[in-house]
């Protein structure tokens, strides 16, 4: 590729990759936002499906026939599977599944923890299973909007989304790479910093000694209309960079070039610039 088809797959892989970020930021804090807007002791299950979920203790339970549980029916059961220490906060908890046989009936089912024999008073836990008719009710269910209006899960979307994202930055940094080769081969250097300081403004630009750029060359800068809008000479030359000062007033700006005149030169896979 050329200088200019280099430079517009640049500028149309960048638009992409950012068109890309901004879906996978949608993605995550639609996935994000549903999570806290779920109420956590709700349940949204079909019919012959299943889930675990866990309560707190007062103490620490080996004997699960201390604990009644209520609510429910025939169909929509709770069964516990162990106590546990909660590994945030240390306290004990119980474990149990959830299941739904496939011939319950939608609608609400409460389940309440009690200790069993206890006196009456707050439970340790409550929760609801909602059975739903069918997968599309459930979905309808959902607090994402990806989800409930697109049928696609924020999570997957995030999945998919990341690849591409890896992608598009090493496709962006393997092109500007290679078009900053193209343009130390005219003897050219993008601008990508200004600083400004008293004297004026520090344009630091892509082009150093490794391109035969020595302090004291005379450069010209040009904006995107390759119209010039200074002439100066270079005051520091690293290996890849170069500075020059502007005035306070000059109209540069990040994205503009900085040109050498002269014979430009390549040996040894490196290129030079003779004025």
């Amino acid at each position: 590729m050329n200088l200019d088809q280099t430079t517009r797959w640049r500028s149309l892989s960048g638009k992409v990759c950012t068109v890309i970020v901004a879906l996978f930021f949608v993605a995550v804090m639609d996935g994000l936002i549903a999570i806290l807007r779920h109420p956590v002791n709700l349940l949204l299950l079909l019919p012959g499906g299943s889930e675990e979920i866990s309560g707190l203790l007062r103490e620490e339970v080996k004997d699960f026939s201390l604990l009644q549980v209520q609510g429910g029916s025939d169909r929509v059961r709770l069964v516990f599977l162990e106590s546990r220490k909660g590994f945030w906060l240390g306290g004990d908890m119980w474990r149990g599944k959830v299941s739904v046989d496939v011939g319950a009936e939608p609608g609400d089912y409460p389940l309440i923890v009690r200790e069993a024999g206890g006196a009456p008073g707050k439970p340790l836990s409550v929760h609801v299973v909602r059975v739903l008719p069918d997968a599309d009710a459930l979905r309808k269910q959902s607090k994402s909007m990806l989800l409930k209006y697109g049928n696609v899960s924020p999570w997957f979307a995030v999945m998919v989304l990341l690849p591409l994202i890896l992608l598009g930055f090493l496709t962006n940094y393997l092109l500007a790479h290679r078009r900053e080769q193209l343009l130390a081969r005219t003897g050219q250097g993008e601008i990508y910093h200004i600083v400004r300081v008293d004297e004026g403004q520090q344009v630091i630009f892509g082009m150093g000694s490794k391109h035969g750029l020595q302090p004291g060359m005379t450069v010209t800068i040009v904006d995107v209309a390759q119209a010039p809008v200074f002439t100066g000479e270079v005051e520091k030359v690293l290996e890849k960079d170069a500075m020059i000062t502007v005035p306070l007033d000059c109209p540069v700006r990040t994205g503009y070039l900085v040109r050498v005149g002269g014979l430009f030169l390549e040996s040894a896979g490196a290129e030079s610039v003779v004025p």
